[in-house]
This record gives C-alpha cells, structure tokens and sequence, in this order.
C-alpha cells in the first residue's frame, strides 16, 4: 500500500486495545504463536492506520516493559484503567486520584509481614513478582523456616497485589486457606487504618492463581475512554479480551473476544475469534483493520 495516498486511512483507522493475561498471553506471560507471526500481524494492522495498545489490570511499569518486549507503540492503560500514557514512552496521566493511598497499604503491610512474629512465619518478596510466582513452585525449601511465601506487587501505583504460595513437600504451592489468612491480615490493616479507602474497595480474590487483587471501586478501564479520544481523536474503540474484567462500560467501545473468553464476556462481544489467545488476538485484528 502507497501509505501517502491514502492519509485518512491512517488518521481514522481503529484503535485496539489488548488484554494481556490469557488474551495476548497465556499464563507463563509467552505469546502462543512465533514472535514473528506476531509482529508481522503488527506490521499489517499499522499499514492499514490502526493503533494498537494494552489495557490490564497490571502494573504500568509491567506493561510498559510488554508494550516494548511485543512491539506495541498505541496507549498503555494499566491497574485497570486508573494510569494512561499515549504509549511507552510518554508521561502516564492518573485518572483514579482516589486510588493513590493503595501505596501507603502496601507499605503497612509489608510492615506487618515484617515484624514481631510474622517475621519469621511468612517469607515476604517484593517488586516484579509474576515471574517469581511462576517458577516459585521449582524452587527448593530446605532450610526456609518460613511457612508461607508472600509475593507484593511492588510496581502497582494505585492497587494492591499479592500471590500467596504455601510450603509442603512438593514445594511452593498454591494453598486456599493460606491465602485468606493474609487476605484477614490485609483486611485488618485496610479497615483499622485507611477506612475509607478500604471502604471504597473492589476485590478480586483468585484461588486458582493464589492471588488477589485490590482496586478502588470507582476504577473502571472505560475511565480510559475519554483520555485516549483526546490522545487519538475520533477513532472506533475496539477492546479485545477474555472475561468480563475486560469490558469497558461505555457505547464508544466494541468489544471482541479471543476463543477461549468467558461464555459471559463472549455474548459482550460483536466479533468472537476463531483461536485461541495470541492467534485469536491475531485473527481479530486482521478482521478489525480488513
């Protein structure tokens, strides 16, 4: 395509927005098909004027690093729509004010993980934990006289996060009743000192990944909406993703679901892929720009 010629193609051409987790990527954080295939999709995709970026739920700084690792160069929305930067190299906007006492959280926490007796009954991990939490169940426990692991996000700016694993002979594992003592820890802290931000939370508590996850109420990824119509200008609003955690409230916005979506985000959606995860993700983004 002779790209001057056609100059409203790539002022007006879409705006996508991937979801990361189990949408771009699978659980180990890996596309599902060749780097290659991958970036030639992108090379498409920008001929035909769309703008390609990432919505999660994750930290900005995880994305950020995503954004670049996957070669995106459209918008980063991030802890579920409460930062936004034009793309990876831009300031980040924060849209969710009411969000930012999660820090001073995540600080008492960390404290009380840290002192007196919880010293020495939780091993506490802080920063760029999903990598950590990933091979945590390979590693050895010889000679950790902790009996549980506790993984802090240590990137989030306006949420909370942490995986919990359990020691036993198989190693690190994921244990449901570990993880709601520490979530009854939290809930403590939370309640006793910042009652109104603890108040206002919205809870996201998952066994099969030995996570939760904490955002203000008011946080939604439509938030994003506004911002990136000023940033981009009147561009259709594609959001591609895989439950309902990915959708965005708001008419500007189609949705559209890789194959293996939640029936629920499924009946959302105007475009439901035909594979799975980054294939799908793929296979939509070609429809999308066609």
């Amino acid at each position: 395509m002779n790209i001057a010629l056609f100059p409203d193609i790539l002022m007006n051409g879409p705006l996508i927005l991937l979801d990361v987790d189990e949408t771009l990527v699978d659980i180990n954080y890996k596309l599902t098909c060749p780097a290659s295939e991958w970036h030639a999709a992108l090379r498409r995709a920008e001929t035909r004027g769309a703008v390609i970026g990432l919505n999660s739920d994750s930290a900005y700084e995880t994305l950020q690093t995503r954004a670049v690792a996957y070669g995106i160069g459209g918008p980063i929305v991030a802890e579920r729509g409460a930062l936004i930067a034009e793309n990876a190299d831009a300031k980040v906007l924060l849209a969710n004010r009411e969000a930012r006492d999660f820090k001073k959280l995540r600080q008492a926490f960390l404290r009380a993980l840290t002192t007196g007796a919880n010293l020495s009954r939780y091993l506490t991990v802080v920063g760029h934990v999903n990598e950590v939490a990933n091979r945590l169940p390979r590693l050895p426990t010889n000679g950790c006289v902790n009996g549980t692991a506790v993984l802090i996000n240590g990137l989030r700016e306006c949420s909370l996060s942490f995986f919990v694993r359990k020691q036993s002979r198989h190693g690190w594992t994921k244990d449901v009743d570990a993880l709601d003592e520490v979530i009854h820890l939290v809930t403590a802290i939370g309640a006793k000192k910042f009652p109104e931000l603890w108040e206002a939370r919205d809870t996201d508590r998952n066994p099969d990944y030995g996570i939760c996850v904490y955002h203000h109420k008011d946080t939604k990824k439509s938030m994003a909406c506004d911002p990136l119509v000023k940033l981009f200008g009147d561009r259709e609003i594609y959001m591609v993703g895989n439950s309902m955690s990915d959708f965005m409230d708001d008419s500007r916005v189609k949705h559209c679901a890789v194959k293996n979506a939640s029936p629920e985000f499924k009946k959302c959606c105007i475009l439901v892929a035909g594979q799975e995860r980054t294939r799908g993700a793929i296979e939509l983004i070609d429809q999308v720009t066609a």
